[in-house]
C-alpha cells in the first residue's frame, strides 16, 4: 500500500498544479506543491479556514534525501571530500564553481552545502536548487516547512499527485 500524504490549503481544487512565482532564489521559477505527513502542519498551511488533502504520489517520484549526499552518514564536525557520495561531490563541485549559485564563493560553498542537507527551506526552494535537482533527474525534495516540524515533501512535479480526498477545515 503506497503511502498518504496530507496537503494544507486555503483554496479548493480538483487537481494541483504548480504555478510560476518567486520563491527564493534569483529568479522566480515554478512553486513545488508541499506534502507532509503531519496533520498540523497541514492545518498550518489551512488555516484559517480552508481544506485538507489526502494525496498519494505516483510510484515513480525520484525524491532527494539529503543522506544521499554522504557516504558514511553526517560527519561529527565538519565535511571532507571522503564523507560524501558521488552525488555530494558533484553537489559540491558545482557550488564551489558557482554553476548553482552564481553570486556565491568557493568559501561559500561548504556552508550551501551544510544548508542543503539540513533541507534548510530557502536554501532547497531556491530556484538554482531546485533547476540542479531537475537536471538530475529529481522530482521532489525534502525540506523543513516549518522549525522543529518533522520534514515536509516538496514535489516538483504536480501531474505525479493524485487527490485521494477533500476535507474542510475546521470541520
Amino acid at each position: 500500500m503506497q503511502e498518504v500524504w496530507l496537503h494544507g490549503s486555503t483554496k479548493r481544487f480538483d487537481r494541483f498544479e504548480s504555478r510560476f512565482a518567486h520563491t527564493f532564489g534569483a529568479v522566480a521559477s515554478q512553486t513545488p506543491i508541499f506534502l507532509t505527513r503531519e496533520l498540523s502542519t497541514a492545518i498550518a498551511f489551512a488555516s484559517p479556514s480552508g481544506y485538507i488533502y489526502r494525496v498519494r504520489l505516483d510510484p515513480s517520484v525520484r525524491i532527494f534525501e539529503s543522506d544521499a549526499l554522504f557516504s558514511a552518514g553526517w560527519p561529527q564536525w565538519w565535511i571532507e571530500d571522503s564523507d560524501l557520495s558521488a552525488l555530494g561531490l558533484q553537489l559540491l563541485r558545482d557550488l564551489e564553481a558557482g554553476r548553482i549559485y552564481s553570486e556565491a564563493t568557493e568559501e561559500d560553498a561548504s556552508e550551501y552545502l551544510k544548508a542543503i542537507a539540513l533541507s534548510y527551506y530557502d536554501t532547497m526552494e531556491s530556484s538554482q536548487m531546485k533547476e540542479w535537482l531537475l537536471l538530475r533527474g529529481f522530482d521532489a525534495f525534502r525540506v523543513r516547512e516549518i522549525p522543529g516540524a518533522e520534514l515536509s515533501l516538496a514535489v516538483m512535479k504536480p501531474e505525479l499527485l493524485t487527490i485521494l480526498s477533500v476535507d474542510p477545515y475546521p470541520q
